[in-house]
């Protein structure tokens, strides 16, 4: 089994929010606020994920499951990649912190992984590097 890559290529993870911001201020409504908690749920989390370092390294690949956790909430996707380079998406999340598990395997054999954290919020793009 080929030792873990300790992710010292780093694997770029781009995550965008997409929605209004949702600034609440003090004399606003609970119609307003209600409205403006409304927009804070339903964010997406894209991430794109550059695994050429893998190839350079001579490392085969054949897909890729990314974790996502904030507090009691996981979601896990598979994903598969396209020339060492692969998207994962996440879809109806709150705003907020998450931590982000990514595993890469070859059929059954976990080659390298990677651990991160990222703030999805309203209108901004992040760059997220697992180490």
């Amino acid at each position: 089994m080929k030792s873990l890559l300790p992710f010292a290529l780093i694997l770029p993870i781009f995550l965008t929010a997409c929605g209004a911001d949702s600034t609440i201020s003090n004399g606003t409504s609970q119609l307003e606020q209600a409205l403006a908690a409304e927009q804070e749920a339903g964010k997406n989390l894209r991430m794109n994920l550059n695994l050429s370092g893998l190839q350079s390294a001579g490392v085969t690949a054949d897909h890729i499951v990314v974790t996502i956790t904030k507090g009691e909430f996981t979601r896990t996707i598979e994903v598969a990649h396209t020339d060492y380079s692969a998207m994962a998406e996440f879809s109806n999340l709150v705003l907020g912190e998450y931590q982000i598990n990514v595993q890469i395997f070859d059929g059954e054999t976990l080659v390298a992984e990677g651990v991160g954290a990222g703030t999805v919020s309203a209108n901004q793009l992040a760059t997220v590097d697992l180490g």
